[in-house]
């Protein structure tokens, strides 16, 4: 049989909200697909330190790509990673210091916010940081994969955006990573290390971030919940990630 590389977006796909963990039916569906040699990979747009334990520690991945491809690690090797220059974190600190826009900056390691919203308050074990008064501490204390904004931004602000990162527009939010990355990117990096062509590889997913990953797959699968522009994209449509699609698309395609 052959094997395949199967790739997972995280939130609205393999779980509704990552906090809440990966469900059983989706845990089993990882593992019998591992059992059968087969590799999963999680692709995130979340920076390695902001993937939640109820996660990470659900289950064993083949890899993770994380921060939108700005981190590769297949089998616990790092094949690639591209973080922010700390002049540009230090440029934005700058342009957002008068700002009330929310903003999270994703680290490999650490999490650090600036005027959270409602939803980060329950994360105790992430700092909050005033800008620009620490603006030195920020970029000595961690590598930071992306930015994440939540709040209406001036057209100033958006231009230093684009200017400067890859920018990600959702309907809630926006996100940045280091320019000319992509889970896409990642996704090639895996497959050449494993020698798996793209035909034999499998994405899931739900958002415009996974719109480049969805189309360098062989195989691309949305879930039922996903932007209607992306599954209207995608080979095939799974169930919502709220009635375990992951788990459902592996025994589709796998079994």
């Amino acid at each position: 049989m052959d094997k395949y590389a199967i790739f997972l977006d995280i939130d609205g796909t393999l779980a509704p909200n990552a906090d809440d963990g990966v469900s059983e039916k989706n845990i089993m569906a990882i593992k019998k697909a591992r059992n059968a040699g087969h590799n999963i990979i999680l692709n995130t747009g979340r920076s390695y330190g902001w993937i939640p334990d109820a996660v990470l520690g659900a289950t064993d991945y083949d890899g993770v790509v994380s921060g939108i491809g700005t981190s590769v690690i297949l089998h616990g090797e790092s094949l690639y990673e591209r973080v922010l220059d700390a002049d540009v974190i230090k440029k934005l600190v700058s342009e957002f210091s008068d700002s009330d826009v929310s903003i999270l900056f994703g680290g490999i390691n650490r999490v650090f916010f600036k005027n959270r919203i409602p939803l980060w308050q329950k994360k105790d074990e992430y700092e909050d940081i005033t800008l620009p008064e620490d603006c030195s501490m920020l970029c000595a204390a961690d590598k930071f994969q992306k930015v994440e904004f939540v709040g209406e931004l001036t057209d100033r602000q958006k231009h230093f955006l684009e200017d400067n990162f890859n920018v990600f527009y959702h309907t809630l939010y926006i996100e940045c990573t280091a320019k000319n990355c992509s889970k896409a990117q990642g996704m090639k990096k895996v497959l050449e290390k494993l020698g798996i062509s793209r035909e034999h590889c499998i994405a899931v997913g739900d958002s415009v971030n996974d719109a480049d990953m969805l189309h360098y797959a062989g195989i691309s699968v949305a879930v039922a919940n996903g932007d209607e522009r992306v599954k209207k994209d995608a080979d095939y449509v799974t169930a919502a990630s709220s009635d375990d699609g992951v788990a459902k698309a592996i025994e589709h395609f796998l079994f």
